[in-house]
């Protein structure tokens, strides 16, 4: 951000996109310092994060935000359309004051009226070019963005697979719990009489404590 403002030809807009994930994908979305960043900068900033239901601390601070990257798209074709046709209604009502403030108008004025409009004609189709140009990025993005989630969420099962109790006995480990079955973590929440069960891959052992033995290092 720092570079493009700094840029002599600087953007109308800042795009901020990411398409729908997970409270963790999206939790770098909530960061103090992107946050602030996006807060400061001196170009507008549209952020387009998630699904419909999520907000993120960029969204709050953006200078617009909406759900997602197709609404993104949507929102600037529908704030260019509005801005083309204020531009036109601008121009129609000029030429109709000169019109009518001009009753004796010659030759040179139909001449400046005919290259104001060519010269409006070529702003608008321009614009609707770029229109068309970062609807089809957008678009392009969400694609990608989707796909990036499906392979997260893949890796993200994979790895949550590993961490299940029956995975972790697999690989030799045993697990205690204490008589309300809760995990035991800490020694000294342990005491002398106290009945214990471990679970093996293949079955359990239940177990009394006779003797408490803390190592003091």
């Amino acid at each position: 951000m720092n570079q493009i403002e700094q840029n002599i030809f600087k953007p109308d807009i800042l795009l901020v996109l990411r398409g729908g994930g997970s409270k963790i994908d999206l939790s770098a979305f909530d960061e103090y310092g992107i946050s602030r960043r996006i807060a400061n900068s001196s170009i507008p900033v549209l952020s387009a994060i998630g699904h419909e239901t999520d907000q993120s601390m960029v969204d709050l601070v953006a200078h617009q935000s909406v759900k997602t990257p197709t609404a993104a798209a949507e929102f600037l074709i529908d704030h260019n359309l509005s801005y083309e046709q204020q531009l036109l209604s601008t121009a129609y009502q000029i030429l109709q004051q000169a019109q009518n403030s001009t009753k004796d108008y010659d030759r040179s004025f139909h001449e400046k009226a005919y290259l104001l409009d060519q010269t409006i004609n070529q702003y608008v189709t321009k614009k609707k070019n770029d229109l068309a140009l970062i609807h089809q990025k957008l678009l392009a993005q969400s694609t990608i963005s989707h796909s990036e989630l499906l392979n997260k969420i893949n890796l993200m099962s994979q790895e949550l697979k590993l961490i299940q109790p029956s995975e972790i006995l697999k690989r030799g480990y045993s697990l205690t719990v204490d008589e309300e079955n809760q995990v035991v973590r800490d020694l000294d929440k342990l005491r002398n009489g106290q009945h214990l069960k471990t679970y093996f891959q293949k079955g359990e052992v239940e177990s009394t404590i006779l003797k408490i033995q803390k190592d003091e290092r």
